[in-house]
């Protein structure tokens, strides 16, 4: 992550960042001076005592720290029991910059990935922008053609450019979450890898570098997907910053016996046998504006998923890096998932949506109540379950929502209300006896502090296909007649 990138990110999720000036003062942001109140630090020093409140035995550590990252080495402060996780990032010659983390809250570790969210804005706005602009001129076109094969034509392209849209947002959320809830499931490494080289393609025009992938076919690895866009993203972006213009960063996908290879080389001035033997150390970097956990993380993460990764560099003729994962034998047929249990909110499994689904019978006789504020999502749910054989309550307030008698089958709940979370609208209307089984759409993951009785049986990701709307209406649904059953039940007895 560059120091821009963390100085807008602390700035959004309101952060303490102090950093030192070249007159030998301190420019700190909002949420630092909240932190320091009255007190008006004029060094890093003093702002390093003022978050360290309570725990002076640090100080000398904290000192230390200051030091070492005026001389470009990130360090990080995390002994004793004060409230804050602090970090000495270099900034420039002889410069030092400082972001305090809750401790409760997040590592270095998190904001090197949420910033790396950040720094794939600029590759993923571009593709979407593409994206709509496609979808926008093939929807004109189906509305203007008379001839049916060109309207049909135009559908498919609108939806292939929405899903493409869709799963850009996709990425970046759960690259962004601190606890992504992806499982580990079959990933087609030359899909996930080509499309990082695409994003990255705007960067290395921008610096005149040359960008290439080669793969032969397609290689599966059990993995989640954003793991290995992270490693893949980290090594071919520190690659093209490594380079002089003119040079060129080169993405190589094989096999190499039961293992995936993937091999990204530049040349690059390559490395000195210093910088080689300390490239995975976590805070160890050679840019004056990094936070040296961008390789540690990649080690880390390969680590993870069973593999190696190895560099090979050597000054004057570029850098090597190879990564060895097991690689996947994809079964003739992938397992489906099974519902999400009761207790917990699960998303629908995207491997259920796929146009492999075969299509089931309509879902007659079943009641759902839809709860969503913005007026065009609301009204495509509301058609795709209608065509489905549903009974469908759509509105937009909770207002509205209260004044019903219901009871529903099921309900869909946006999380994000306007006038209210969707968790507590779902609390109360299970109180009232007006819907037990429910899901909440969300375009993020949920929080962990649902309001009791407001959790829901499952949750619907947006953006969603119908697909996965059919899958959550007809969990719902088996929910509730199972539930019916069990009244019924102990009523005989």
């Amino acid at each position: 992550m560059s120091l821009d990138d963390l100085e807008w990110f602390a700035a959004q999720s309101a952060l303490p960042l102090v950093s030192e000036t070249p007159e030998g003062t301190v420019v700190y942001n909002d949420a630092a001076a909240e932190v320091f109140d009255d007190a008006h630090p004029l060094s890093l020093e003093q702002a390093v005592e003022i978050l360290l409140e309570g725990e002076p035995s640090l100080l000398h550590s904290a000192m230390e720290a200051i030091a070492r990252a005026r001389q470009g080495q990130a360090q990080r402060l995390h002994e004793g029991a004060t409230r804050w996780l602090l970090s000495f990032l270099p900034q420039g010659r002889g410069r030092a910059r400082l972001i305090a983390t809750p401790r409760q809250w997040e590592t270095p570790e998190v904001l090197e990935k949420r910033g790396m969210a950040a720094e794939m804005s600029a590759g993923v706005a571009h593709d979407v922008a593409n994206a709509l602009a496609a979808v926008g001129g093939w929807a004109e076109m189906a509305e203007r053609s008379e001839d049916l094969a060109t309207r049909l034509l135009a559908l498919q392209r609108v939806q292939a450019g929405a899903q493409a849209a869709a799963e850009l947002v996709r990425w970046l959320v759960e690259l962004s979450a601190p606890t992504p809830a992806m499982e580990r499931s079959y990933v087609d490494a030359r899909q996930v890898i080509g499309d990082v080289v695409h994003l990255l393609e705007l960067k290395a025009a921008s610096r005149h570098v040359r960008l290439a992938f080669e793969a032969q076919q397609s290689a599966w690895v059990c993995a989640r997907s954003t793991d290995l866009l992270m490693i893949v993203w980290n090594l071919v972006q520190n690659a093209i910053e490594a380079i002089q213009e003119g040079g060129q960063v080169k993405v190589q996908l094989g096999s190499e016996g039961a293992q995936l290879r993937v091999v990204i080389s530049d040349d690059g001035p390559g490395m000195t046998d210093y910088q080689l033997r300390r490239a995975f150390e976590p805070f160890f970097t050679t840019k004056d504006s990094g936070t040296g956990l961008g390789l540690s993380q990649v080690q880390r993460a390969v680590q993870s998923l069973g593999g190696r990764i190895a560099v090979e560099s050597r000054l004057g003729r570029g850098t090597r890096f190879t990564v060895l994962l097991p690689r996947a034998e994809l079964p003739d047929e992938l397992p489906a998932a099974s519902p999400p249990p009761l207790s917990t909110a699960a998303p629908i499994p995207k491997a259920l949506s796929t146009t492999g689904v075969r299509s089931k019978p309509r879902i007659l006789g079943t009641r759902i109540l839809v709860v969503e504020d913005d007026n065009a999502l609301r009204e495509y749910i509301r058609t795709a379950l209608t065509l489905l054989g549903i009974e469908v309550t759509a509105l937009a307030r909770v207002e509205d929502v209260l004044r019903l008698p219901g009871p529903w089958d099921g309900a869909l709940i946006d999380f994000a209300l306007d006038d209210e979370r969707g968790d507590v609208l779902l609390a109360h209307l299970r109180r009232q006896g007006k819907v037990q089984a429910a899901a909440l759409m969300s375009g993020a993951l949920l929080p962990e502090d649902l309001v009791p009785g407001g959790e829901p049986d499952t949750w619907l990701r947006k953006p969603f296909e119908s697909g996965d709307l059919e899958l959550a209406v007809r969990h719902l649904k088996a929910l509730h007649d199972a539930e019916e059953l069990q009244e019924s039940a102990k009523k005989r007895s």
